[in-house]
């Protein structure tokens, strides 16, 4: 997906694609959100923009003949007005469409660029006062024809995009000083655009986010790294939060997105999503629609992205870790590793206990090898020590805690044990040490057909540590052939 527009607006730059923007911090020098023009407060301003450019405390975006304005200060814009008819008096409208715009930054003029020649406004007349002038002839040395976007960077240079490439133009000595790779060498992040995948699930609209850096190289396998959502969260919120696309951008990244539930599961019609199964017995009670979603998903993706074989990762937090660790039970043969987090497991219950004292009767994991025919997969658990707020499922009684143990350890003390029964390994105690010696990765190592358990506690609340995306995509990495 190519630009097509660019702007600065509260201090952050924003790109415009289809109906996709991403901002861009520049103390950060890298993009930092991602969102939809129609979901993301930006009024009545359409997609597939033309050109942007920053004037009196406002923001003007132009599509075709048409243009959009802020408020100032703003970015929730108003109905469309015509130009040259409605403002921009004596702007071409009959050379094509805008390719990028920007505002000289000490004298005054702005500049439409179209093809390869541009038009200079001048704000003090409020009129164009140069027309049709050749871009690399009669100014604008080194900046190429047919842009996609431009913009002036806070560090007082222009910034022209084409393709996959920016060229840098300085004005003091009115010429391109550098010309570079998106992504690569600058404006990280700004190669990787979203591409939103639907599909339909028992009669419910579905969708995901699919980040692909290399969508141009269609033939080379490339892992792949499936994010489930937290309670209240979305595909855009977990761009966001999560960024593994940028961690790993050689992998295909794949946001998902919940359904209309709260965090156990129940449907609540509020708007906020999370995953139905909070446990295995949830599915196999019926609640099937979130497995169902999740293997046309894995599907849809293997038909359009060359995935390398045995890399495939599913991780998640809050309510998608539950989900998480739910598939290692539920699909054991759809991803060769998992990562958890902000959650605790429980692989088997009673189904034959009657009412409301279902969801508190865990039973231990003691499976029969014959319960279990796929390999299983490597998993990583994390859980912060002062973590409380998935503790109103939890059975009131486990008999074998020490009486004095948080509850946030009861829950990573019995997940543990639950995972390692699960994976087939080594049986292990673990020491008071490891216990006391946060934010370092522990291992269960595996017996024979088994696969390890890596865990640790970090020092933290139920929100997780940045890190934690960090640890994630090492782990998977380690894994990947």
């Amino acid at each position: 997906m190519e630009l097509q527009a660019a702007t600065i607006v509260g201090g952050e730059a924003h790109f415009f694609a289809g109906r996709h923007f991403l901002a861009f911090d520049f103390d950060q020098d890298r993009v930092v959100r991602c969102g939809r023009v129609d979901e993301h407060d930006w009024g009545r301003l359409p997609g597939n923009l033309d050109a942007a450019v920053e004037h009196n405390g406002r923001t003007y975006f132009f599509r075709g003949d048409r243009y959009y304005r802020t408020p100032v200060g703003g970015k929730r814009v108003g109905a469309a007005r015509d130009v040259g008819q409605d403002g921009w008096h004596s702007l071409p409208t009959n050379e094509g469409r805008f390719d990028a715009a920007l505002a000289h930054p000490t004298k005054g003029k702005l500049y439409f660029f179209i093809g390869d020649r541009y038009w200079r406004w001048d704000v003090a007349t409020d009129q164009v006062d140069k027309e049709g002038a050749r871009i690399g002839v009669d100014g604008w040395f080194g900046v190429p024809a047919d842009l996609d976007a431009a913009l002036v960077h806070p560090n007082g240079k222009a910034y022209f995009f084409k393709g996959g490439r920016y060229h840098r133009y300085d004005f003091t000595n009115d010429s391109v000083d550098a010309v570079r790779d998106i992504g690569l060498d600058g404006w990280k992040g700004l190669d990787q655009w979203p591409q939103m995948v639907e599909l339909n699930v028992a009669g419910e609209n579905r969708r995901a986010m699919v980040i692909d850096r290399w969508s141009n190289d269609p033939c080379q396998p490339r892992p792949v790294v499936y994010y489930f959502h937290g309670n209240s969260g979305d595909a855009y919120d977990s761009y966001d939060k999560r960024a593994f696309h940028q961690l790993w951008p050689e992998a295909v990244v794949v946001y998902a997105e919940g359904t209309d539930v709260n965090s156990h599961g129940k449907v609540d019609h509020n708007g906020d999503l999370a995953w139905q199964v909070r446990f295995p017995y949830k599915f196999r009670l019926g609640y099937t629609k979130d497995i169902e979603y999740v293997i046309g998903l894995t599907r849809l993706v293997a038909d359009r992205y060359p995935i390398a074989p045995e890399a495939s990762f599913a991780c998640g937090h809050s309510s998608g870790g539950f989900f998480t660790l739910s598939m290692m039970d539920i699909l054991p043969h759809l991803f060769d590793g998992f990562a958890a987090l902000g959650c605790h497991a429980r692989y088997k219950v009673e189904l034959n206990v009657p009412g409301e004292m279902l969801r508190n009767r865990a039973m231990p994991l003691q499976l029969d090898p014959d319960e279990v025919s796929a390999r299983p997969r490597p998993v990583l658990y994390m859980l912060g020590k002062h973590d409380d707020s998935v503790g109103d499922d939890w059975p009131r009684s486990m008999p074998w805690w020490l009486p004095d143990a948080s509850n946030a350890t009861q829950k990573t003390m019995s997940t543990i044990r639950q995972l390692q029964t699960r994976n087939r390994c080594v049986p292990k105690v673990i020491t008071d040490v490891e216990w006391s010696t946060p934010d370092t990765v522990s291992t269960i190592q595996a017996l024979q057909h088994g696969s390890p358990v890596c865990w640790f506690m970090y020092e933290g609340d139920h929100s997780g540590p940045d890190r934690a995306n960090d640890w994630t995509i090492e782990h998977f990495k380690a894994l990947a052939p």
